[in-house]
């Protein structure tokens, strides 16, 4: 497959702009909750992008954008944003994202390239001279403890050792000029890294990269194993090395050209209350708790620096975007790894990623002898035992008969081919992330919970020739008569359905 590699968030806003999937705005708005306000009426919308160009009480020249990942309204190309970030033609079908990256999964990885001089050190603070403050960090909702400076870029960590590299995204809220508190869930790669340097009785050098080319946030968000760089990773997505350059006051090498990048040390023993702020699955998020603070030694960022922020909350955003479809790949990798008849999978945006499908391959039943509980049960002990299972606590399985990106034949397959009496199989006592509202007081502190994955699998019910078929247009009428109607459609006087609004 032949990927277009935008290099840089600017060139990912040109490729936008001109889709007319980026709306600038030039009028003075507030980071105090405005800001955020207007993305998420742009996602709620699926609207273009909000670019803001001028932010009250922030220096002129300083710049945000707003749902970077989000969908678009567009018939031609909904996922326009994804697919370009990604390297993919903007009218690509999703599954074509979800089956990239899984395909890079068994390719050798290519460590990225190290620079003398980047576009994101144009300009330099140092030491006492930081001042996260002059930056358009939002107060996005309303209800959140704080300004989120964090919610779209990438967090840079290295074992002690040197032998690892974590990418990752997770939030970071703004405590003053030089200090912010991290997320950072132990169980994953980054609370991992954390543990060692804490363990060493040291603080973990970070660097936190703002703004990176587009493809970053995805990869960062893609739940790789232990150990695997994602620097690399997404060196072998694109088959050429990602530019990098040493960071100023760490030991650390920080994407070339990122908007902006924050240099320090997260803290082994110091927190601050962090939160409350809405997450991805859609509500009010719980109450602050003590976290780790990150102290900042240095600050570097590019001429009229734009930077990405993601309004988390109800479907769909980037969260669901940037975290559903790496997972949805890693998964797909996984399945096949283990030589499983798979053809796609895909969390489902409009779940708040709270519900994978899993498409079968059509004649599953006779490549594995397997009945469906059987299936069922091979796929769940290797999804939900996975880190990319950790967060999916509903599964769908059907065969590849429907397309599974669109939300409307996903419920029609659930509604009419699960069994409501023994169409569940469940998996008890299994990791899951805290976020869920879902979730009893008990499971929220333990982390586990029971999985479930609905059965929808008609194959071995019905033999070949008694397998019900759909009554749509594609399989309902003979094909030259539903390509007769799709021809000649405007001739019977409807609009052109490729059209916007159509």
């Amino acid at each position: 497959m032949n990927l277009t590699h935008l290099k840089s968030l600017r060139e990912f806003i040109d490729r936008l702009t001109a889709l007319g999937e980026v709306q600038p705005i030039d009028v003075e708005v507030d980071w105090h909750l405005e800001m955020g306000a207007i993305a998420r009426r742009s996602m709620d919308l699926r609207a273009p992008a909000p670019l803001f160009n001028e932010i009250r009480g922030i220096a002129s020249g300083y710049r945000a954008l707003g749902a970077p990942g989000g969908l678009s309204r567009h018939p031609r190309w909904p996922y326009a944003r994804v697919n370009l970030a990604l390297g993919l033609p903007p009218d690509a079908h999703p599954l074509e994202a979800v089956r990239a990256l899984a395909a890079a999964r068994g390719r050798p990885l290519i460590a990225p390239r190290l620079i003398a001089a980047a576009p994101c050190q144009e300009h330099v603070q140092v030491g006492e001279a930081v001042d996260l403050l002059q930056l358009p960090t939002p107060h996005i909702h309303g209800h959140d403890g704080g300004r989120y400076l964090q919610t779209y870029g990438l967090n840079i960590v290295r074992t002690p050792d040197g032998r690892w590299t974590n990418w990752s995204v997770n939030r970071m809220m703004l405590l003053d000029g030089r200090r912010l508190a991290c997320l950072i869930p132990p169980n994953q790669h980054f609370g991992i890294i954390h543990a060692q340097w804490k363990a060493l009785g040291k603080s973990t050098p970070i660097a936190v990269a703002l703004g990176v080319e587009p493809a970053g946030p995805y990869v960062g968000g893609m739940p790789i194993p232990e150990g695997m760089d994602e620097a690399g990773f997404l060196g072998a997505y694109f088959d050429e090395p990602i530019d990098v350059v040493a960071a100023r006051t760490v030991p650390l090498e920080v994407p070339a050209t990122a908007e902006i990048v924050l240099e320090g040390h997260v803290s082994h023993v110091e927190t601050a209350m962090e939160g409350p702020m809405d997450e991805y699955p859609g509500y009010v998020g719980d109450a602050g708790t003590p976290k780790p603070v990150l102290h900042v030694s240095a600050l570097t960022w590019r001429d009229r620096p734009v930077l990405p922020f993601s309004t988390a909350g109800a479907p769909v955003d980037e969260n669901h975007t940037g975290w559903g479809l790496p997972h949805a790949a890693e998964i797909l990798h996984l399945l096949r790894e283990a030589a499983l008849p798979i053809e796609a999978t895909w969390m489902v945006l409009e779940a708040a990623c709270h519900w994978l499908v899993i498409a079968a391959a059509a004649d599953w039943h006779e490549r594995t002898g397997l009945g469906s509980r059987e299936f069922c049960q091979a796929i769940g002990e290797r999804v939900f035992r996975s880190k990319a299972g950790f967060g999916v606590p509903k599964l769908l399985l059907v065969e590849h008969d429907i397309d599974i990106t669109d939300v409307g034949q996903v419920t029609w397959a659930f509604a009419s081919r699960a069994h409501p009496s023994h169409g569940e199989i469940y998996f008890r006592d299994e990791a899951q992330n805290a976020l869920p509202v879902f979730l009893d007081p008990d499971e929220k502190h333990t982390f586990r919970t029971v999985k479930v994955i609905h059965n929808a699998l008609l194959a071995d019910r019905f033999d070949a020739a008694q397998r019900p078929v759909r009554s749509d247009l594609d399989h309902g009428w003979p094909p030259e008569i539903a390509a007769r109607v799709r021809r000649q459609w405007q001739r019977y006087g409807y609009p052109d359905p490729s059209l916007p609004g159509q």
